[in-house]
């Protein structure tokens, strides 16, 4: 969300308010930001489909879609932060100070000044993220099944259907709205 999230990050800093540099060099933090989200996002995805998998075959019937997703999301949630806080708590130390003190931060404090929000980003993160995934399938299969090809033998249609980009898309843009808003109250 460059440049917007630079500037909601100089606001929410100690100096920010009083900084002149609140709009200037509004993509500071970005190539943190996407070196470590796109590995960290793989991740969610394989973790949450793998648990999602497992928890089918192992429980069968009783636990609904709905909770299978949500304990999918909790699981995946661990090892995507894992991998994202460093490259977070990096793209925000670019935000607020620029590149020199980020190099001094980890020379004086060592990598566990990395991890030092790892919790608080899970904390914070899981509602929005439970929310989403849940909103994306009650959405699918309550708004956008019906419209799915008739006539069509049930299992070329499932195929055609959950395999479309332009589905997927609108599930995630739903979701990720309502899953933004509700972070947006939270905070």
């Amino acid at each position: 969300l460059h440049p917007i999230d630079t500037v909601k990050t100089r606001l929410q800093s100690p100096l920010g308010k009083k900084s002149r540099r609140l709009f200037e060099s509004v993509y500071d933090g970005l190539i943190p930001s996407l070196i470590g989200g796109v590995p960290a996002t793989a991740t969610f995805f394989a973790v949450k489909d793998f648990c999602k998998r497992m928890l089918k075959d192992s429980v069968g019937d009783a636990l609904t879609k709905s909770e299978v997703t949500m304990l999918a999301v909790i699981v995946a949630n661990f090892p995507y932060w894992i991998i994202r806080t460093p490259f977070e708590v990096q793209k925000t130390v670019e935000q607020t100070s620029g590149l020199n003190r980020s190099s001094l931060i980890h020379t004086i404090e060592g990598i566990k000044s990395s991890y030092r929000s790892y919790f608080s980003n899970i904390l914070y993160s899981l509602p929005a993220d439970i929310l989403k995934f849940v909103c994306c399938k009650l959405f699918y299969f309550n708004l956008m099944r019906p419209y799915s090809l008739q006539g069509l033998d049930e299992q070329i249609n499932e195929v055609l259907f959950s395999q479309s980009d332009v589905i997927e898309g609108a599930n995630a843009a739903v979701s990720g709205a309502l899953a933004s808003a509700v972070a947006q109250l939270i905070t």
